[in-house]
């Protein structure tokens, strides 16, 4: 158990090989070197690209505040999809930096951690496989045509305005592109998930260490333990393991961070504009819900699973890097001599930087990021609520 701990490194040679979120990696990663992937992704790419250059043509042509609302929630999410197939290639560059880092394999830390490990991963696997199904569900309902979609999807009346002649096929072929938004939007999301989760898990490996830097000794005569040698040095070389690794693990971590930076706060904006652009929709449409119930309740279950998954997973590793300070606050360090005491107080000072994926100096993924977005959508909704009053057009 995690009193027998041994103070030495356990690397995982190969972090993929047996790796407890491996389902989750091939959602994010593995897929997307096949060639025949790439290319669907590029010409998805390019006609979502097309579709919006036109979109926005024919926006600042005709614009007014009902038009703009009324179709917003498509744009915003055809912009979504363009920058998240863009983003796959860079995510494969993040996968060979994350090979780079030295990770513990899942038993390090003891038995106990490596059931809690195995139990978040597979939590972790059941709930992006899900909102994958449950997006392609969604998918598969909006392929099928109900009436006054054209007040819903702008290229549909598109095709009706410019192409009536080839309309049905046009809009057939935009209609079946849906089956690919489960495996294009949502993934740049799933690989913050994923690299957050995996890094929370060193997190979860390198507590039980610092929880067991006395292990082994008679704590209850202190006073013979000043004069040990054997329990002294012994200190020492736990104290200089868990520095080392503390110091490796926080500097390898930052440097993701700064990485993924400009990604996280470029999705978590986007987020932000499709929230208000959903909700200023639902509340200004003109028309029947009715035969959309399914459509609505997928596509919410899905957004918001996947975006309090990812605002949890960012809590949990902010959390868990607290307490490697408060675990080591609580070390009972009275019995070490005047060398462990000044390597204790480096490692307090240090511990006393709380890790979190930071997007902005003050901002990070957490419950406090999610009670932001609520406030800022919430925000941008009244005024939007306003716009369609305003006809731009007639003036």
């Amino acid at each position: 158990m995690t009193a027998m701990l041994n103070f030495e490194e356990k690397p995982d040679e190969n972090i993929f090989k047996n790796d407890v979120l491996w389902l989750s990696r091939k959602l994010c990663f593995d897929y997307y070197n096949n060639k025949i992937v790439k290319i669907l992704l590029r010409v998805l790419s390019i006609g979502v690209a097309i579709l919006t250059i036109l979109q926005t043509c024919l926006f600042l042509y005709r614009f007014d505040g009902r038009y703009f609302i009324k179709y917003a929630p498509l744009y915003a999410g055809s912009f979504f999809i363009c920058v998240s197939v863009e983003y796959i290639p860079l995510s494969l560059t993040i996968t060979r930096y994350f090979q780079s880092i030295t990770f513990w394999e899942i038993d390090s830390g003891g038995p106990d951690i490596a059931k809690k490990i195995q139990k978040h991963a597979m939590c972790t696997n059941v709930c992006l496989v899900s909102c994958t199904i449950v997006g392609l569900v969604s998918a598969i309902f909006h392929i099928i045509p109900l009436e006054d979609d054209d007040e819903l999807f702008y290229p549909l009346a598109m095709f009706e305005e410019f192409v009536p002649q080839w309309k049905n096929l046009w809009s057939w072929m935009y209609r079946l592109s849906f089956l690919t938004v489960p495996f294009s939007m949502p993934i740049p999301v799933y690989i913050a998930i994923y690299v957050i989760t995996k890094s929370y898990f060193q997190v979860l490996l390198y507590l039980p260490f610092l929880e067991n830097l006395n292990t082994g000794f008679d704590t209850t005569s202190n006073h013979l333990l000043i004069h040990d040698h054997n329990y002294q040095n012994t200190i020492k070389q736990r104290l200089v393991f868990c520095i080392k690794r503390h110091s490796y693990f926080s500097r390898e971590m930052n440097s993701l961070n700064h990485r993924m930076y400009v990604t996280i706060a470029t999705f978590s904006v986007m987020i932000i504009v499709i929230g208000v652009s959903v909700f200023a929709f639902l509340f200004s449409f003109q028309g029947t819900f009715e035969n959309r119930y399914i459509r609505i309740t997928t596509l919410v279950f899905t957004i918001a699973t996947i975006s309090i998954h990812v605002l949890y997973i960012g809590q949990l590793i902010e959390d868990a890097c607290f307490r490697v300070y408060q675990t080591l606050v609580m070390v009972d360090w009275y019995y070490w001599n005047i060398e462990n005491r000044k390597l204790y107080l480096v490692f307090l000072q240090n511990a006393q930087i709380i890790f979190k994926i930071k997007f902005s100096q003050n901002i990070s993924i957490s419950y406090q990021l999610g009670v932001s977005i609520l406030k800022t959508i919430y925000s941008m909704i009244s005024v939007m609520s306003n716009l369609r009053n305003v006809d731009y057009y007639k003036n």
